[in-house]
């Protein structure tokens, strides 16, 4: 008799489990793929995306649903189609680009997660999962601070790193977190099965994460989970009412206040001061991000657009006007504006700013306030709070939690009946993930072959790499990574003219300084020497503290004997200070001597040499 219950519970399990697969894309990375640490995540969401979305369509094929929907489920419409809108309108921006099928695939789990949460066993399956995922990122984590683990080469200096490479990404995945597990111990109820051990589960992942957070030396995660978490508490202990009950006197209140003033500013400082070259750069990051937007507040510069337009302002920025060492020293090249409101208001304007905005508006304060959807509002404002610093938004399994979290919000939220699941959507579904299904596997493929082309070209077996990459070419024309290292071996194999027009089109895609400095060296090859100036000038301005493009144009002012350039840009170098010593650099250095060896005139660049030599003792 209970043989079919049984069976329909274990279905259920597995049906759940796969649901939240997505939630373990953070663990997924190749060696054998093109920065295989991120490239993985993108194909293993996608599939588990394809698989889910093609299970749900089956089954609602043969069940009758009910669509319903509510303000927040508008509102991610409306702002989804006003991104394809401003995608359409973007040029040079492929409609098949990895963001915007990351955002359809997020979209429609946003509604198939919303839908299950109703279901309690959902819920449980879900809360478990994300609190392993977490534990086993911290452990993960623990191992690497430890040496238990060993950090591949390519990581640098980093102690800890997760999964990611780099303890940014992985401080902003872990820290709202803290909240979530420490609001699930302490707020939840155990009247229900499987609670009690939930919450266990939350207590020890608490710990890891509290224990692992300090490790990766990212403010903004501290920030985000340190204020999270106070929320936490005085939800359970209401602190704050306590506290306002226990002082009667105004002037001990006033006392209190100046006292959390005067600590808050403590704090802040010493945040300030605890990588203070890294907030230095943020500051100039978002001074030049408010003049792009200042320029088009509205509409914004175009989707996908921050990394190209950005760094053609930096570059614009230190051309001209006479800007200070330190801001040289810091500025580099930047991908992100490490605030996503910024970032996204400069490529969407401020319409597409205020709609997300409207979003998590909605979700934070116009839901229930049970504990456990108070837990969900509290993490979910963690990651809005390290927006503010970083670039949480960027990241696929912060994107994929945090949606997760949204959803379960938007299942508390009063909705709207509005039609019986009509049919014709699973068809589409199907329709619409067997033909993803095929690109996906032709870009997997695609993605292969460039990493063993790289190997090639690394080996110096231009040949066969050149052959490898020009296969690849219908694919993967809008990757401006893919371009880079297609006209780079094809300069290397000394067939300019034809490197020339790849470089050139990567820069439809990419503002990767290195881009400019291949093409520098194609030009000058070449003959063109004012062309060659042009990109070394380029690659210089956008990360003015490089020695790399100032060394390039010295040689091409010796090669050319522009003496006046050559003796300005020599003195430059040599007067330099070091950020990272290395070899490198110090035969930069040598060799620059040697070429600006016949700068004679006052304060040129061997009288101020030999002035310093003969200043040390």
């Amino acid at each position: 008799m209970n043989v079919f219950p049984r069976q329909r519970r274990f279905w259920e399990i597995i049906y759940n489990c796969i649901l939240i697969s997505p939630l373990f894309t953070i663990y997924v990375y190749s060696d054998n793929l093109v920065n295989g640490r991120y490239t993985l995540k993108y194909f293993y969401f996608v599939m588990t995306g394809i698989v889910i979305i093609s299970l749900v369509s089956i089954i609602t094929l043969f069940k009758n649903k009910t669509i319903t929907i509510n303000k927040i489920d508008c509102l991610i419409i409306i702002f989804y189609l006003y991104l394809f809108v401003r995608m359409v309108f973007t040029s040079n921006v492929p409609l098949e680009n990895t963001r915007f099928i990351t955002y359809t695939v997020l979209l429609v789990l946003y509604f198939i997660w919303k839908n299950q949460f109703r279901n309690n066993h959902f819920c449980q399956v879900y809360m478990f999962g994300l609190l392993l995922v977490a534990s086993g990122q911290a452990i993960y984590g623990l191992m690497q601070f430890y040496h238990i683990i060993p950090l591949p080469p390519t990581i640098g200096l980093f102690k800890v790193t997760g999964n990611f490479g780099n303890p940014s990404p992985y401080a902003s995945f872990l820290g709202p977190l803290i909240p979530l597990s420490l609001g699930i111990y302490l707020l939840t109820d155990t009247s229900k099965p499987l609670r009690e051990e939930i919450k266990n589960v939350s207590l020890i992942t608490f710990l890891l994460l509290v224990l692992i957070l300090p490790a990766t030396h990212s403010r903004a995660s501290w920030i985000a989970a340190g204020i999270t978490s106070l929320l936490i508490l005085n939800r359970k202990w209401n602190v704050i009412f306590r506290l306002k009950d226990m002082i009667h006197s105004r002037f001990y209140r006033i006392s209190l206040i100046v006292l959390l003033l005067l600590i808050f500013s403590a704090g802040a400082v010493s945040l300030y001061h605890f990588k203070k070259d890294s907030a230095l750069g943020r500051l100039i990051q978002w001074k030049i991000s408010t003049q792009l937007i200042a320029e088009k507040p509205v509409f914004g510069h175009g989707y996908n657009q921050f990394e190209r337009i950005y760094n053609d302002r930096q570059a614009e920025y230190f051309s001209t006007g006479k800007r200070s060492e330190q801001e040289k020293r810091i500025a580099s090249y930047t991908i992100h504006a490490h605030n996503d409101y910024l970032e996204l208001w400069t490529e969407t304007g401020i319409i597409g700013l205020l709609l997300f905005l409207a979003i998590v508006s909605f979700a934070l304060i116009k839901t229930k306030n049970t504990n456990l959807n108070y837990t969900m509002k509290v993490a979910l404002l963690a990651f809005l709070i390290e927006a503010l610093f970083t670039f949480p938004f960027h990241i696929l399994p912060q994107l994929i939690v945090f949606t997760s979290m949204l959803a379960f919000i938007g299942s508390h939220l009063k909705s709207e009946r509005i039609m019986s699941y009509p049919k014709v959507l699973s068809v589409v579904g199907l329709l619409f993930v067997s033909t993803c299904a095929g690109r996906l596997a032709n870009n997997y493929n695609a993605h292969k072959i460039w990493h063993q082309a790289n190997m090639f070209s690394s080996g110096q077996m231009y040949e066969v790499a050149d052959k490898l990459y020009e296969g690849l070419y219908p694919v993967l024309k809008s990757n401006g990574a893919y371009l880079l290292n297609y006209g780079g071996t094809l300069s290397l194999k000394k067939q300019y003219d034809k490197a020339i027009p790849i470089l050139q089109n990567a820069l439809l895609f990419s503002n990767d300084p290195n881009i400019h400095l291949l093409l520098g060296n194609c030009y000058l090859e070449s003959g063109d020497y004012r062309q060659a100036e042009k990109y070394y000038q380029k690659a210089e301005a956008i990360e003015p503290y490089k020695f790399y493009p100032k060394y390039l144009l010295v040689k091409l002012y010796a090669k050319t004997a522009d003496e006046e350039k050559l003796c300005r840009k020599g003195k430059e170098i040599l007067s330099m200070n070091i950020k990272v010593h290395s070899t490198a650099i110090d035969q930069i250095k040598r060799e620059v001597m040697t070429l600006t060896g016949g700068c004679r005139e006052p304060g040129g660049v061997n009288e101020s040499v030999n002035k310093k030599r003969k200043e040390k003792p």
